[in-house]
């Protein structure tokens, strides 16, 4: 009888120890809720100050909630203009979602802002990696045009090269650096990177229509005559003047 009562005890000690986790998760679910409704009401009535206090309130309660962190940031980019605090959350969240798009995207447009291009790029770099594997996610492509239109041909030139050497197949930094070259004419220099683009897969009217042009003034028209006819079948616009070009450089060759 008295092993029966103990027995009782013990499982009534576990049934009470079980209710009072619950009990106690519950309250904290509810509370970590709370604050963060709160935040948002007072983010929304433009206390931003408040909605931020509230904000961090339900993070103490549970630091892996992600909504949180970006309203937060979200609050010092946009509304307070301080980028720098801004990365400081965005990254805190990092900590908990590493491959989280919209922090990594928010952490690379706020290093922009602060016209931080090296910092910018790295997150550049991160989003691309983070797309190839979840091809659901997307950003503007041109960002990265957008981002150094005030930089020199070679500042820009010796960015692209320094990131490329972390991640050689990325199209974008390829393009921006072929672009670059010719605008200062380096025929030379822009068909090595239009091959390169060949050779990790990118075959498209863009980089044949680049081969065509740096052939034809390079003086190999014979190649820059295939290049610019793969263009055209590829659904790229040649302008007219090339084939013209090419076509009487050839007549004169022979």
């Amino acid at each position: 009888m008295i092993k029966i009562i103990k027995k009782m005890n013990v499982i009534y000690f576990g049934l009470c120890i079980l209710f009072l986790t619950c009990f106690c998760a519950k309250s904290l679910i509810a509370d970590e809720d709370d604050h963060f409704i709160k935040g948002t009401i007072e983010e929304n009535k433009g206390r931003y100050e408040n909605a931020i206090i509230e904000y961090k309130k339900s993070l103490e309660i549970y630091p892996q909630s992600l909504p949180e962190y970006y309203s937060i940031g979200n609050i010092y980019r946009h509304k307070y203009e301080n980028y720098s605090e801004a990365i400081k959350v965005y990254k805190k969240g990092l900590k908990y979602f590493p491959n989280d798009f919209r922090l990594n995207l928010n952490i690379m447009y706020s290093y922009f802002s602060l016209n931080d291009l090296e910092n910018g790029i790295k997150y550049y770099i991160r989003l691309s990696e983070i797309i190839d594997n979840n091809k659901s996610y997307s950003f503007p492509r041109d960002i990265l045009q957008q981002m150094t239109k005030d930089l020199s041909d070679n500042e820009i030139m010796d960015l692209c090269h320094k990131y490329l050497e972390i991640n050689p197949t990325d199209k974008i930094l390829r393009e921006l650096l072929v672009e670059h070259y010719m605008r200062i004419c380096d025929y030379q220099n822009a068909k090595k990177e239009y091959e390169l683009m060949l050779d990790y897969g990118y075959e498209t009217g863009f980089v044949f229509l680049g081969l065509g042009i740096c052939y034809y003034n390079l003086g190999e028209y014979d190649k820059s005559l295939k290049y610019l006819m793969k263009a055209t079948e590829s659904g790229e616009y040649v302008p007219k003047k090339y084939y013209d070009l090419v076509q009487e450089m050839m007549e004169k060759a022979n």
